[in-house]
């Protein structure tokens, strides 16, 4: 709740910076349109079978990827917003369903697993609310462990590198 309230204060503060910055931005997002390359096609026909044989699901191969990673950690990453959670139009309103946080929680019965998103990470763990997770917000600037450990003992961490950053962040207006 404090770290929440904190996001939202620094996000009040810099309402100004903003506004500028949104009409920036939109300059600069025309700029990026016009440079990117177009999204190819999707293959089709003849061409789509080549794609399927040089590209083959994970899950036809399961036993292959299992012999791949034998004697490795293998630890799980995920995103919320589309892939845990709906897209919507109010990302407030972003819930996962018990049904995948059930299924997150499986996993990370087995797995190191980790939900990494642009979102404040406090804001995504009110989501999830699985303490056997990692977490890391504002696109990875703030990663945080678990808080209770799971099988495969994962002690908790607190990695925010950017920190030295956050004055200059800040007087931007990111």
């Amino acid at each position: 709740p404090r770290r929440a309230r904190d996001c939202r204060k620094a996000s009040l503060g810099r309402m100004d910076l903003a506004t500028s910055a949104v009409v920036m931005a939109g300059s600069l997002l025309d700029s990026m349109k016009a440079s990117s390359p177009r999204h190819a096609m999707s293959p089709t026909g003849a061409d789509q079978e080549e794609w399927i044989e040089n590209h083959p699901s994970a899950l036809e191969w399961f036993e292959g990827v299992l012999a791949a990673a034998e004697g490795k950690q293998i630890v799980m990453f995920l995103d919320y917003d589309g892939t845990l959670s709906p897209i919507v139009e109010d990302p407030d309103r972003a819930v996962m369903t018990e049904e995948m946080r059930e299924a997150v929680r499986g996993v990370a019965q087995h797995f190191p697993t980790a939900i990494v998103s642009g979102r404040c990470r406090d804001k995504v763990f009110n989501f999830v609310k699985l303490e056997e997770l990692y977490y890391a917000g504002s696109h990875g600037m703030d990663i945080k462990g678990p808080t209770k450990v799971s099988n495969h003992k994962a002690d908790e961490v607190l990695c925010q590198p950017a920190t030295k950053f956050l004055p200059v962040i800040q007087k931007v207006g990111v």
